[in-house]
């Protein structure tokens, strides 16, 4: 069967890049994906953010962070089973953010640093990616969710086949709802033959089946979502793709199964209908959101009037109707069971990363675990203005070159490294009189990261300063310029596992936090 092929090939991008990674038994949790890596903020952008649970369950805290390490937002949801879960974002703070930022306005510019935490049982793991704020760039792309599956291969069969007829390819989130509407309108009936088969399933067996196992890939890798819930009603809108002959709720469920394939969140909304001549019917309808603004719509009571015609003239008087009052004149329901959805950011709460805070761990005394590769003595220090590049994202921090190796702040280190699995904070031990660093935790900064002295060439002394990692003491090889402390870059790879090199065609310092260290 012809597939839409701008999807597929999107499909199959995403599943050459998806990596899933076990953190506890029986549970799978995919890398984080964004719907934009850079976007301008507008009342209609949202940034789409998609953790793919592929086995198990889990609890999940989703936060954002600035440059400075500081929350701006927190999403909090609790047994996530197997699907793709989206968070969206509308670019505004968290009311109570610990950045101060004004929760009614956007967030300023910058690069932003969205980082899940799992948790099962003991067994936790982090799951980060990186955008950009630019409010001078493009602006922000409509909403656009993960494309969902009901997971019953003959009924996303007969979708993908009733996508091709409808021309969604290109057109805004508006224009595709309008024209998903309009084929549900224009192609089926309320009354009428009800054993004619639209679709022969027993002799499209070989293609569904195929298509099923195409699916059931991009599935387990967590590139699209099943209905695993089953809030879909998958039956009812299987009944109205075969035989095109239903009821409201045939008709209302086939346009939430065809908008839920394009990504377009879709409720059914169940109650009664006012008729002109003063009769009550139950009656169901959609209830969905377009650009972060939610409306309703009653494709059935359109078709009503487009039988009415005579099918010559189709109707769009309950389309998209964005006024809960006007709704409301001729539709009743339970407005506590249905109640208005909010979109704006949650706000901030006491719960976080299920974790002690650094300066809460136990210090030992243990023999050291890493020593100098030699004996350091004073020395001259010549700055190094090689550009830095941590997982392909340029960062500039001063830097010395001593004795043919690269020496960096800590603090520098851990501030750009933050969000990478890479990331170490940073504290003082006043017990110990020295420093401790402390792999995986999030670094806290405090001002004066990324800030040059502008001193071309210094006098280098050994550093007496001490160091713990994760409670261990080690003997870090440091120079102290300037009042600063500087440790070779290599010996902090090795510490945290990740690969540093020379690029001598770039003339450029490469981090890459994915890979191990190596000599």
């Amino acid at each position: 069967m012809k597939r839409i092929l701008s999807l597929i090939l999107l499909l199959s991008l995403l599943l050459s890049l998806a990596m899933p990674a076990a953190f506890a038994a029986g549970v799978e949790v995919g890398e984080l994906r964004l719907s934009q890596e850079s976007l301008a903020p507008s009342a209609e952008g949202r940034l789409y953010i998609y953790l793919p649970v592929q086995s198990g369950t889990t609890d999940c805290v989703l936060t954002i962070y600035d440059a400075y390490g500081r929350a701006v937002a927190r999403f909090e949801r609790g047994a996530l089973t197997q699907n793709v879960h989206t968070f969206i974002w509308n670019l505004r703070p968290a009311y109570g953010n610990p950045a101060g930022y004004d929760a009614d306005a956007f967030v300023p510019d910058g690069v932003y640093t969205i980082e899940a935490v799992c948790t099962s049982g003991t067994a936790s793991v982090r799951r980060t990616a990186r955008c950009t704020v630019d409010s001078s760039g493009a602006a922000a792309l409509p909403e656009s969710g993960v494309p969902n599956y009901t997971g019953d291969p003959e009924t996303d069969y007969m979708v993908s086949c009733i996508l091709e007829e409808i021309p969604t390819a290109g057109l805004s989130t508006r224009e595709q709802v309008r024209a998903v509407y309009t084929w549900v309108q224009a192609n089926c009936y309320r009354t009428g033959e009800s054993d004619f088969a639209y679709f022969d399933l027993d002799a499209l067996a070989p293609a569904i089946a195929s298509e099923g196992v195409y699916s059931d890939s991009l599935h387990a890798a967590g590139l699209i979502s099943y209905d695993v819930l089953d809030n879909l009603y998958v039956r009812n809108a299987k009944t109205l793709l075969l035989y095109r002959v239903g009821t409201c709720l045939e008709f209302s469920a086939l346009v939430q199964v065809l908008l839920a394939r394009l990504g377009i969140e879709c409720w059914i909304a169940s109650g009664d209908f006012f008729n002109s001549d003063g009769s009550v019917v139950i009656h169901k309808w959609d209830y969905l959101r377009i650009d972060g603004t939610y409306y309703w719509s009653d494709v059935r009571i359109d078709n009503a009037a487009y039988e009415r015609s005579g099918r010559t003239q189709l109707y769009y008087d309950y389309f998209l109707e964005a006024d809960t009052e006007v709704w409301a004149e001729r539709h009743g329901w339970d407005r506590e069971t249905f109640p208005e959805r909010n979109t704006l950011t949650p706000a901030m709460t006491e719960a976080a990363v299920p974790e002690l805070p650094p300066e809460e761990l136990p210090i030992e005394e243990p023999e050291e675990i890493f020593t100098a590769p030699e004996e350091l003595l004073p020395a001259e220090a010549t700055v190094n203005t090689a550009p830095i590049y941590i997982d392909g994202m340029e960062f500039v921090l001063e830097a010395y070159t001593i004795n043919g190796y690269n020496y960096f702040k800590l603090r520098d280190l851990a501030f750009a490294l933050t969000g990478t699995p890479a990331q170490f904070e940073v504290v003082w031990l006043e017990e110990q009189n020295a420093v401790g660093l402390f792999a995986e935790y999030r670094y806290s900064p405090v001002g004066n990261e990324l800030t040059a002295s502008g001193i071309a060439s210094a006098s280098a002394q050994p550093s007496p300063c001490r160091i713990y990692v994760d409670g261990a003491a080690v003997s870090l090889g440091a120079y102290l310029i300037n009042s600063n402390n500087y440790f070779r870059l290599r010996d902090i790879g090795m510490l945290f596992d990740f690969s540093v090199e020379w690029d001598e065609q770039a003339g450029a310092i490469l981090i890459r936090t994915d890979l191990p260290y190596q000599e």
